[in-house]
């Protein structure tokens, strides 16, 4: 190509005399090997690349070393990284280069010779995100008393280091945070149910709050950033506010399972008297929960597992289970001796 002469390959990359580019003649380099120190807080061992292209792709705060070799004998040589003043290269036996920079963002960095510097690498900082977040609870809106531990199962994932878990109320618009988990190690994934009450959390009876759950990581380099689970309503009971509410729910669930009595009660008996006819028995006969079902998912999605309703529930399910898994029996057994 015109522009090139003379050249020689002296292992994975080649090495040649100066080449014409649209900024003019570079001295080209060759055998370019990067190592990378990174950031303590990472946790990364060091790795090394031989046969590099040149470009640095590493987080922000990463030391890299660099060893290369010219095409011609050099006298002396400078490294430009950034807009930073040069700073000084070893050169060995005319030929050899070792030098190095320091990740702190975008930019690019090339050798400069007395006569001709060399092309230019890129420097691509590998970001380090915010922890992913996610917060779960039973219902969509959490109604508890203002001692109540607040049921929420949080995890939390980085790929760094997670520094503390806090979570974020937001009331009429002003936020405080309060701690939920600080570490003794970063450990990259923490998880737990959270055991804040109400009142931890700076809230009364009466109150209605947004809650979410953030986790910082250990970045050293760029500053702790924040990453943030989904919002989750809470409303604050008192004592009274409570079995109001207890009320008002174990009410509507009377009236839903009265409606599915109703449904037993008027329907033939037996409601089928032939094996093929158990299984779409049961199959209608479940579908007469739907409206139960969503409301036990909206009242009592959370129910503690020790408490009167939690174990009316859990009756109910009981039963309910043992009268569709006895009709489907019957369908198994009669499809066998077909």
């Amino acid at each position: 190509e015109d522009g090139i002469r003379d050249y020689k390959v002296t292992g994975v990359q080649t090495c040649a005399l100066p080449i014409s580019t649209p900024d003019g003649p570079k001295a080209l380099v060759g055998d370019i090997t990067l190592r990378y120190l990174y950031p303590t807080y990472t946790g990364r061992e060091p790795l090394e690349v031989p046969n590099s292209n040149g470009d640095v792709h590493a987080p922000p705060g990463t030391r890299v070393e660099i060893r290369a070799r010219t095409g011609d004998p050099q006298e002396s040589a400078q490294l430009v990284a950034y807009d930073l003043p040069p700073s000084p290269v070893t050169v060995t036996d005319g030929r050899q280069l070792a030098a190095e920079l320091t990740v702190t963002g975008p930019g690019s960095w090339h050798f400069v010779f007395p006569k001709l510097p060399s092309p230019d690498y890129a420097i691509v900082p590998d970001p380090d995100l915010p922890p992913d977040v996610s917060a779960e609870s039973r219902q969509r809106v959490l109604s508890v008393a203002v001692d109540e531990d607040i049921p929420v199962l949080w995890t939390a994932r980085d790929d760094f280091g997670i520094a503390r878990v806090v979570a974020e109320v937001n009331e009429d618009g002003k936020k405080h945070e309060v701690e939920v988990r600080k570490p003794l190690e970063v450990p990259r994934e923490l998880g737990g149910t959270s055991s804040l009450t109400p009142s931890a959390l700076g809230l009364s009876p009466g109150s209605v709050a947004k809650l979410r759950i953030g986790a910082y990581d250990n970045d050293a380099v760029s500053g702790s950033k924040a990453g943030w689970s989904a919002v989750i309503e809470i409303e604050v009971l008192g004592a009274k506010g409570r079995a109001i509410r207890q009320e008002k729910y174990r009410k509507l669930l009377r009236d839903e399972l009265v409606l599915v009595l109703a449904e037993f009660l008027v329907e033939p008996a037996p409601a089928f008297t032939t094996v093929p006819e158990a299984r779409p028995w049961a199959t209608a006969a479940n579908a007469r929960y739907e409206a139960f079902d969503a409301l036990v998912r909206e009242a009592w999605g959370g129910a503690e597992a020790d408490s009167f309703d939690a174990t009316l529930l859990h009756a109910l399910r009981d039963s309910r289970r043992a009268l569709f898994s006895y009709a489907d029996g019957l369908a198994e057994i009669g499809r066998a001796h077909v």
